[in-house]
């Protein structure tokens, strides 16, 4: 599934949260459960396509220099994402809160 599908799926299904896990498959929460978005896992590919399209060259040079990274972005569905990616030799974490703007 494509990125943009992972974060297309979980906003159809009204999630609060995203988790994408390189290797692993895309979930999202939903009430008080964790639901799997598909059963194939996250591809490299599509983890440099997320950090491509949602940070900045410094803030990916910071990303790999630290470890870590949060931010907050607005989607065009009015609905503002808070984010904390995670990456190290040996995992790569991405969580997303979706959070309404007019509220």
């Amino acid at each position: 599934m494509a990125v943009v599908n992972y974060f297309a799926e979980a906003r159809k299904r009204k999630s609060q949260e995203l988790l994408l896990v390189l290797g692993s498959e895309a979930k999202c929460r939903i009430q008080q459960s964790w639901v799997s978005l598909g059963e194939s896992p996250v591809l490299l590919s599509e983890w440099n396509h997320v950090l491509k399209a949602l940070l900045k060259a410094e803030q990916l040079q910071r990303l790999e220099r630290e470890g870590a990274i949060e931010g907050c972005a607005q989607m065009s569905d009015g609905v503002r994402t808070s984010y904390s990616i995670f990456q190290s030799h040996d995992c790569f974490k991405a969580h997303f809160c979706f959070e309404p703007l007019n509220v």
